[in-house]
């Protein structure tokens, strides 16, 4: 049965990967699951062979009760922007 669902929209700065801290409602960690959607962009290859744009996708890296730690997998080339559902559940 879930007990609560919280809403939350997000952006990463291009760059380096870093990790963003997002301040939650309090929750039960242990009985919450994160959704993530969107993504960031990264550049690959070089001008004589192609640029291809990637998809950077967010993961979770740590859960806890008021804050919820998030990053990119990688290197972005430009803002990475999403959202984030957590579902805490009895």
């Amino acid at each position: 049965m879930i007990k609560n669902i919280q809403h939350q929209a997000f952006s990463i700065t291009a760059g380096s990967a870093t990790n963003k801290i997002l301040t939650i409602d309090t929750l039960d960690p242990s009985r919450a699951m994160v959704f993530f959607y969107g993504h960031g962009i990264r550049e690959e290859g070089n001008e004589d062979v192609g640029i291809a744009m990637v998809q950077v996708h967010p993961y979770l890296v740590a859960i806890a009760s008021t804050l919820c730690t998030i990053n990119m997998a990688g290197y972005v080339s430009y803002v990475g922007a999403g959202s984030i559902s957590i579902v805490e559940y009895i």
